[in-house]
């Protein structure tokens, strides 16, 4: 779980420019919804987001003990399918750049 989400700071961090906003993967009804979750993040929190049995969900968890504070879940866009695709590439990407030995595999 942790590497997952330290993988997720990667790509956000290094690939901004590439990958499109996130909120691109949420459908336009739930558009106010992610940007009303969105502004209750604390400086000391990190997002998982993901694409899982047709919907898209947000845990907010809180760092360093891991803990999720929040969870939301979203109707996707239609781009969504296509969102996280890119985003699953940039990940093998960046893990293949910066190899670690015994690092988990990208789920």
């Amino acid at each position: 779980m942790l590497y997952s989400i330290i993988v997720t700071i990667a790509i956000f961090s290094l690939a901004a420019m590439a990958l499109p906003p996130a909120r691109d993967a949420i459908h336009a009804d739930d558009l106010e919804r992610y940007d009303e979750v969105m502004k209750t993040l604390a400086g000391n929190q990190i997002l998982d987001f993901y694409l899982e049995n047709q919907v898209v969900k947000l845990n907010i968890h809180e760092y360093p003990t891991e803990q999720i504070v929040k969870s939301a879940v979203f109707k996707p866009s239609r781009n969504a399918d296509a969102y996280f695709k890119q985003k699953d590439e940039l990940a093998k990407k960046f893990l293949q750049q910066y190899p670690g030995k015994g690092q988990c595999e990208l789920e």
